[in-house]
């Protein structure tokens, strides 16, 4: 392989992050809040000071929702929920739909 279709892999996934490092709209999910008092007016779960992004990041790490569920001491079936109402906009953000 001459090493231009490494390249251009390379250049396709970093163009897919950069676009789903776009913000997600929250709007339309009830279990996320977002107040300008509440750190820093970053989206969290309602009720907490939990940023949802924290959540979505570890998950995209590598990190199960159970693992996540105790590091946080957030209920598993919240953060599934969270993860299911916003995975298909993120993929949908990336033009993957």
């Amino acid at each position: 392989m001459n090493g231009i279709g490494t390249i251009s892999a390379a250049f396709d996934l970093a163009t897919i992050k950069q676009k789903s490092m776009q913000p997600l709209n929250w709007s339309n999910c009830s279990l996320v809040e977002i107040d300008p008092l509440r750190v820093n007016g970053r989206p969290v779960l309602k009720g907490t000071r939990m940023p949802v992004e924290d959540i979505i990041a570890n998950y995209e790490y590598g990190v199960s929702v159970r693992e996540i569920s105790e590091q946080f001491r957030i209920p598993a079936q919240t953060i599934a929920e969270l993860l299911g109402n916003n995975i298909l906009d993120k993929i949908d953000a990336v033009g993957l739909l």
